[in-house]
C-alpha cells in the first residue's frame, strides 16, 4: 500500500511539473464580445483570472458565472468552448419588447419576462436614453405594485416581471390589433374589484377619449366594433368623453 501510494504521489508530482512547465490545462485564446465597457467590468469581477490557469474550472463554473452576470446587466451571456483551450465569451442585448412607466421610472421588460430600470447605469451603456420608437409604453397605476419580483436584493439589476406575462403579451396584442376608433395616446394599466383593468386615451378630432376595459380580451374585439359609431354619435363641444366598457354587455358614455 505504501509503495502504491508513493507511485501515486509520484505520478502527481510528475503531472504537476509537467503542466506548471508547459501549462496544458491553461487556456490558451480567449474571445471576448461585450457590448460595453461597463459589461466587460461586471464580466471580470465574476470571472476569476485563475480560471484561464485552469481551464476545467471554467467549463464546471460558467453556468454560475452566466446566472450571475445576467442578473446585473440585461444581455444573453454565452461561454463556450471552441476547443479545450480556446474560450468565446459572448453577450448579445436583451431586445426591449415593452416599457412601463410607474412614478417617473421606466421599466425596459423583454419578452422572456426580465424587467430592469431604464436609467441604471447597465441599462444606459447598452441602450442610451432612447429604445425603438416602435417598442409600446404604457403607463402603471401608482397603486399599483411595482412591477418587479426581488425588489431589494443587493446588487441585483435585472429582475423577473411581478405582472403575468402570458397575459401581459395577450393584452399587448390585443390593444395592437383592434380598432380604438383613433390613434392611442397613452395606455394605463391598473387593478379594480381584484382585476385588472385599462384605460385607452384616444384623440377623436379635438377631444381626448378615455376608453375603460376590463382584461376580459374577448369581448374587445366587439368593443372596438362598436366604438366609431359611438364616437361619432357624441355631442359637438371640446369635453372630455369617458367610455365605459366593464357594464357586460353595455357601454357607457359620460361627457366631463
Amino acid at each position: 500500500m505504501k509503495r502504491l501510494l508513493l507511485l501515486l504521489f509520484l505520478i502527481l508530482g510528475i503531472v504537476y511539473c509537467v503542466e506548471s512547465n508547459f501549462l496544458l490545462l491553461s487556456s490558451q485564446r480567449m474571445e471576448l464580445h461585450l457590448p460595453d465597457p461597463y459589461s466587460e467590468q461586471v464580466f471580470w469581477s465574476h470571472f476569476s483570472s485563475d480560471y484561464l490557469r485552469f481551464c476545467p474550472a471554467v467549463f464546471f463554473c460558467r453556468d454560475k458565472v452566466k446566472e450571475k452576470i445576467e442578473r446585473e446587466i440585461p444581455v444573453d451571456l454565452s461561454i463556450k468552448f471552441r476547443s479545450f483551450r480556446d474560450i468565446q465569451v459572448s453577450a448579445q442585448p436583451l431586445d426591449v419588447w415593452i416599457v412601463l412607466v410607474q412614478k417617473g421610472t421606466r421599466w425596459y421588460m423583454s419578452r422572456d419576462g426580465r424587467i430592469w430600470d431604464g436609467d441604471s447605469v447597465a441599462s444606459k451603456y447598452i441602450y442610451g436614453n432612447n429604445v425603438d420608437i416602435d417598442v409600446p409604453v404604457w403607463n402603471l397605476k401608482d397603486s399599483l405594485p411595482i412591477p418587479i419580483d426581488g425588489a431589494g436584493e443587493p446588487g441585483r439589476v435585472i429582475f423577473q416581471s411581478a405582472l403575468p406575462l402570458s397575459s401581459l403579451k395577450n393584452w399587448v396584442e390585443e390593444i395592437r390589433k383592434n380598432n380604438w376608433g383613433a390613434p392611442i395616446k397613452k395606455v394605463e394599466l391598473g387593478r379594480k374589484a381584484g382585476s385588472y383593468s385599462f384605460t385607452i386615451e384616444v384623440k377623436w378630432e379635438k377631444r381626448f377619449v378615455s376608453i375603460y376595459l376590463d382584461e376580459n380580451t374577448e369581448r374587445w374585439p366587439v368593443i372596438s366594433q362598436a366604438l366609431p359609431k359611438v364616437m361619432k354619435d357624441l355631442p359637438s363641444g371640446n369635453e372630455i368623453v369617458e367610455i365605459d366598457a366593464t357594464y357586460g354587455n353595455k357601454i357607457v358614455v359620460k361627457t366631463l
